[in-house]
Order: C-alpha cells, then structure tokens, then sequence
C-alpha cells in the first residue's frame, strides 16, 4: 500500500511543483504563483511545470512531471478541468504527496462532474496522494514564508506569521477574511487553507492538525458543510480541551442559503438546529456575519480568556453606560460589585457631580490623562472585575489625545492579564489602524458588537468548565443493556402499541393496556384496567392520531367505551384509513397532576443521534420551546438542556408549587439516547411524556417509532 501524504508534508513541505506555470501578470488568475515563491523568501524547492518557458522567476522548467528530479510534496494544478485526471496521475505515478486543483466544473456542476470529481478522489487514492480542492485556490504558510497559492491574495495581504489558523471553503471569502482580518482588525495568520469541493481532504481533517500546532492559537473556519459530523465534533472537543477557541462562519443555513451552497461546492448543509446544537456542546463559537466573525477571532487571538462573572465598563459617556448595561443584561453579562476601596479610589479620581460605580461615567476625567489612568488602573486592580471594557469615541482629536489614550491602553493591557476590551465609535482612520496593532486588545466600533462578544467569550468558558472527560460511561452500559432488546422484524413506521411493547422491555415506563380487536374486547379491558381509560386506533400508517379523530379519553363506563369504539370505527372510514388497523389499544387514564413534554431521538446522518426535549403535547411545533442534544447525555448535560427550556420554571417549581420529579426525567432522556444506540432505530418520537410529582416517576403517554 502506498505511503498516504500527511497533513505536515501539505503544510510544511520540502518541494513543490507548479503545472501549467506561467510568469506573473496583473489581473491573470494563478499566474502569481511563482512570483510568490520567489519573493517569500522560502527555501525549499520550487519546479515549474511547463513547456511554454525554459525558467520562470529564476525557477527552471520542466516539460512533464515525470521529468522532475524528485517526488514533489505539493504539486499545484493550474489546468483546465478536462487535464486534471491526467494530470493527477502522472503527480501519483511521480510518488507526489498531495494534489491541488484550481478548476471548476465537478461535483458543483451537475452529475457528470460529480462523477469525475470521484474518479479525482479514486485515482489519486491509489497512489496514497490526497487532494484539495476541486475549486482551491491553495494554501499559505505564514509562519514558515510558503505561498502555495493559485490566487492574488499576497496583493492585499502580508506575509506575517500570526496565530490564526483561517480555513476556507470559499476561494473568495479566503480573500475577504484574510485582508478584512489583518487589514481592519490586527489579525496575523498561521495559516490559510482553501478547500473548495473538499472532496478528499476537509477542513475538519486540517483542524484536527492545528490542535495540535504550537503556531495556532485559534481556528478559524467558513464552513458551507460539514461531511463528516462525528470527526467534527471529536476534533472540536479536542479543541476545547486543548483551550483553542474554534470560531465558524457558516453559509448555508436557510433553504435559499442551502441552495446556493449547492450551486457553489456541492456541500451538505444539514440540519441548522443540529448544528447549532453540535456548537454549544462543543464550545465552538457559531457567527453569522463576517463582521461578527472576525471580532470574535480578533477577541480570542488576544489569548485573555476570562469567565466574564464580573465586568467592569469605564466610559466617557453616561448614555453610553445605560446603552451597555441594557446590552450587557440582555445577553446575561454580570457586572462586577465594587469594593469599598475601589470605590474611595475612584472618588478621588472623580468631580463632585459624578458618583463612583459600575458602570462608570468618567465624563470629563478623559481630558485629565494621569486622573483618567488612575481610574481604569483602580478598575483593573478591583478582585471582582474580570473584564474590562473601556468606551471612548472621538469628537474634538485634540482634547481627547488619541495618541495618549491608545498608549495608555497599550500600557495597561502589558500591566494585567485580564481581558482589556475597548469601544471606540468615531474613531478616525489613524486611530482604528492603531487599536488594531495591539494584538492583547480587541476592539469594537459598537456597543452591541461588545456586549455578544463577551457574551461568546462567557459561554466558551463555561463550556470548557462543564466538558467531562468520562463522557458517556453510564450512557454506555445502557446501550448495551438495550441492545439485547428484541425489535419488531418489519421497517418503517411501527404503531404505538408496538413501539411501546419495545419500551417497557427498555424498562421505561408506561401505563398499563392492552390491545382489543373489538368492542366486547375493550369493555372487558377497561373492566380490568379500572375506569376511566383511554381508546386509541392503532396503525402503522398513523402517526398523529388526534388529527384523524383517533383518540378518545376518559372513558368512564362500559356505554361510553362502546360509543367510543363506534366513533374511532367511524373516523378512520371518514379519514379514508386504507392502511391495517391493528385494533384499540386500552390504557389507564394518568389522573395525577404532571407537566407533559415531548423527549424525542431520531439518527441524523451527519452526527449521529440527536435528542429533543420540549413543551410537549400538541403545542409542540406551536411553542417551539425545545433544546437538542447531540451524542448521549451525562447527567450533568441532560439537566443542562431542561435548564434551557422556558417551561424548566415550571418543571422546578413556579411561585411555591412543588415542581416535578426532574430527576426521573433526567433518566429518561439519557435512557432513550443510549436507546436509539440501536442501529435499527431510526427515530422515536414520545409525546406526550407527563412528568409527575417529585418521586412520581415521568410516563410515556404516547410513541411514534421508525425502524431501519
């Protein structure tokens, strides 16, 4: 078996080859290439590829790649897509490690270029050589000077070794982040890798890697999709535990987004809500816009890290102090209670008319450089700040003095390890350039902007607070516990008095019945049972049986348990149910006050299984007040994702009520994840589940499941 090309060779290579090279030209796609090269300042070893020139930039050329002196690491394909499988194979039959391919017309094309673009993967697999791209415009290593590039991104960008690992699906969204980044917001690169179709090689793959690279601090990603969402999430919690905050862009997260995604790299989207459910667990920071991105990458490079229990907000402005203490409670942001000698410090700083606190309005201390330092250095000494955040903005340049202020921001950034936020609105152009370069101060030009912020940065710490490392041991022996379970042989859909047979074999509970085949029958078993009792139709074909007239409850006589079985007779005729009636299906009504919820897991194709829990009954899609789960909860999560519903203060008790029995609830989420561990499973669905009285238990009033 051939060696397969390792992620450090397609980083960190020794030799490249360029095919189709050319010399540079203004305005001509891929023909700065070795341009690039030249001017780095690399030295390693560089072949052109091309019959056309006898040397490029001092590079000589070779006519085909098999006439090169060696087995090049990276060869970079800059050819049209009908020579790239050519092309591709003489790079495997030359022993190259890794293939770039800069052409359009694959997967994002129609069939039959989703067909080459596998026959790409194919070949280029059996000569262990992995691709990137199709529609990649290559990669650049900051840290070690290697262009390795198809694109002009070196015409806005400069080569500066930094700490953000920025990987790409997009060839022109890698040029908007990177030149916004470093020239609007101070952020220097470790790398930038383009991707494209990533048909081979993905950003989780390139991720995973820069967890472990000591030049990456942080790992920044536009994402259109994720193909593999269980390698996503372990190299995200491997992230996390390493303390490298990942932070995404994601396009394609509505239907007409998901299209364009389509059209543009062939990507599946997913499901949003499942996603979105993946980030939380895993602490990564989910944005929406390129501006939000990249303040939240320029916070994070910082590498001040803070639990954010006490922010401390110093400003010239007293409106601007009620505009971030609204911002500041709307997105849960504690401000930090002052101390006494805090307070008598800032008294002094302070003329009669202002009042020391928290927020503080400085007014016109900003004038007074030494008063206006010592207030911000008594902010920073105060034990109970953890954050601070400093709002200035620029009305008269000369009484403010810009240039001292930023100084002294530099100054106190150096003296503290505390995060140092700065809001400067109307900065001019001289003074927003400034506040970028100082890489240990992140800077927002917007009060809301700063707010969400340190609300992600609060939320990241407190993910990486609750990872557990055993994660899973208890939900582990359930799945094999539940898989001894026998399940029903057919597929599809299975009724509810199957699919609650299968459920009390789980040793989950629900009430007592029994299935009857006619009217003599149900009178007899809700005889048994004990009046009054529940009468449902049951078939395979009918998922939600209230909206065909399928269910009648309490039923609390032999008469009305006979008109009951006429009725549902009458409804599924009335509804034209052709499917099999497998019969009634007779329970005991639960008459005990409860709080009724839906707890559903289904098995998505990404990641695996996926639990809901929500307001349940026939308002559930009406509310749509439910939290999702992604893997098989501990414990500890499981009550996370109820402490997230609105209807938690209910279930923990409202104005003096007892509350519910949450704990039994807490088990039976957990059981049921560990449950659907069942390859056969596809989704189950119980709805209503009622949630008792403390120590009262939580019963299954009704289940939809689909087997494989």
């Amino acid at each position: 078996m051939m060696p397969i090309g390792t992620m450090e060779q397609l980083l960190r290579p020794q030799s490249i080859a360029v095919v189709g090279a050319a010399p540079n030209e203004a305005g001509r796609q891929g023909s700065r290439t070795l341009y690039d090269l030249s001017q780095s300042g690399w030295n390693g070893r560089v072949y052109p590829v091309t019959e056309r020139y006898p040397q490029i930039h001092g590079y000589p050329c070779y006519a085909s790649i098999a006439r090169l002196p060696e087995a090049p690491d990276v060869v970079l394909a800059r050819i049209p897509a009908k020579s790239v499988l050519q092309v591709a194979r003489d790079a495997g039959e030359k022993g190259a490690r890794h293939f770039v391919v800069l052409a359009s017309g694959f997967a994002e094309a129609g069939a039959d270029g989703r067909r080459t673009q596998q026959q790409l993967v194919e070949l280029a697999g059996t000569y262990g050589m992995r691709v990137l791209g199709p529609q990649s415009t290559g990669l650049y290593n900051m840290v070690d000077r290697i262009p390795m590039s198809l694109a002009q991104l070196l015409g806005r960008v400069q080569m500066r070794a930094g700490n953000v690992g920025l990987l790409v699906q997009s060839g022109a969204m890698a040029g908007v982040l990177s030149a916004r980044g470093q020239g609007e917001f101070g952020i220097d690169f470790s790398y930038i890798v383009t991707f494209g179709n990533a048909a081979d090689l993905t950003p989780t793959e390139v991720m995973d890697f820069l967890v472990g690279d000591s030049h990456t601090k942080v790992i920044a990603l536009y994402l259109e999709g994720v193909q593999d969402g269980r390698a996503f999430m372990a190299a995200a919690l491997r992230a996390l535990d390493a303390g490298k905050p990942v932070v995404i862009l994601r396009a394609g997260m509505s239907r007409s987004g998901s299209a364009a995604v389509q059209s543009h790299t062939a990507a599946l989207t997913g499901d949003r809500e499942v996603f979105e459910a993946v980030c939380r667990q895993t602490g990564v920071c989910l944005t929406t816009s390129t501006e939000e991105f990249l303040h939240m990458v320029a916070l994070f490079r910082s590498g001040r890290r803070s639990a954010v229990n006490g922010v401390g907000f110093a400003s010239i402005s007293g409106g601007a102090c009620a505009l971030f203490a609204d911002h500041a409670e709307r997105a849960g942001l504690p401000f930090a209670v002052l101390e006494p000698a805090t307070v008598g410090t800032l008294r002094g700083c302070l003329p009669a008319f202002l009042k020391p606190g928290n927020p503080l309005d400085l007014g016109p201390v900003v004038f007074d450089d030494a008063a206006y330092a010592q207030a911000l250095r008594a902010l920073l000494a105060e034990r109970a700040i953890d954050v601070l955040v400093v709002y200035l903005f620029t009305s008269v340049p000369e009484q403010v003095n810009s240039p001292r202020k930023i100084a002294l921001l530099d100054e106190l950034a150096r003296e503290t390890d505390k995060p140092l936020i700065a809001i400067w609105e109307a900065a001019l152009p001289d003074e927003q350039s400034a506040l970028s370069r100082i890489a240990s101060i992140a800077t927002f030009t917007d009060i809301r902007c700063a707010a969400d912020a340190l609300a992600r940065l609060r939320a990241w710490t407190l993910a990486r607070e609750r990872r557990c490392r055993a994660h899973g041991a208890e939900a582990s022996a359930l799945a094999v516990e539940s898989a001894r379970i026998a399940l029903p042989v057919q597929s599809g859909a299975i009724s509810e008095y199957s699919g609650k047979r299968v459920l009390r074999a789980a040793g989950l509970r629900i009430p007592d019945g029994a299935l009857v085949q006619d009217a003599e029958e149900a009178v007899g078993a809700a005889t048994t049972l004990g009046f009054p009792v529940a009468m449902k139709i049951q078939s395979a074909a009918i998922g939600h049986k209230t909206e065909v007239g399928g269910v009648r409850l309490a039923l609390d006589s032999e008469k009305r348990v006979r008109s009951a079985w006429s009725g549902l007779m009458s409804a599924a005729r009335a509804n034209s149910i052709d499917a099999p009636i497998e019969g009634m299906l007779i329970e005991s009504m639960v008459g005990e006050p409860g709080v009724e919820l839906i707890v559903a897991a289904r098995r998505d194709p990404q990641f695996g299984t996926v639990l809901t829990v929500g307001a349940g009954g026939t308002a559930v899609e009406l509310y749509q007040d439910v939290a999702r789960f992604v893997g098989i909860p501990t414990s500890e999560e499981a009550r996370a994702m109820l402490g997230a519903l609105r209807i938690s203060r209910r279930l923990s008790g409202f104005r003096g009520d007892a509350g519910y029995d949450v704990e039994a609830l807490v088990n039976l989420v957990i059981r049921l994840g560990a449950f659907i561990g069942d390859e056969r499973i596809l989704e189950i669905e119980l709805n209503p589940v009622k949630v008792l009285r403390p120590g009262k238990g939580a019963i299954i009033l009704d289940c939809l499941m689909t087997l494989r």
